[in-house]
């Protein structure tokens, strides 16, 4: 039987990366997965970032430290700034905009309580 299961999302940057971000959480809900309001309430937490400077990078670590496992980072700064996401949060898995269709898979199976 397949569970299904709950995801929270930030979404931060310009919008071709919200516009990218919509479609992975759309594609959740449409396989039957619900978004939730808080962190602490999701099975999976999605961080979506964008390259940029100063307070909104920060920010952008500062969520990536927090957020809880397991914790899926897509957008041009998990591209650009890999190294930088690996050394706060060595146990997220980062994608880059051309690999959305990966990270959709990997969030649709551990939503579904399957293979990571």
């Amino acid at each position: 039987m397949t569970r299904t299961g709950r995801f929270y999302a930030e979404i931060y940057g310009c919008s071709l990366n919200r516009g990218e971000a919509e479609l992975v959480l759309r594609a959740l809900e449409a396989a039957g997965h619900s978004p939730v309001g808080s962190p602490d309430d999701g099975d999976l937490a999605l961080l979506f970032t964008c390259t940029v400077v100063g307070t909104t990078e920060r920010r952008m670590v500062a969520a990536a430290r927090a957020l809880p496992t397991p914790l899926l980072i897509g957008g041009c700064m998990a591209s650009a700034q890999a190294d930088l996401f690996q050394s706060v949060r060595p146990d997220a898995r980062l994608f880059s905009p051309p690999g959305y269709g990966d990270m959709i898979d990997e969030a649709l199976g551990l939503l579904s309580g399957g293979p990571e």
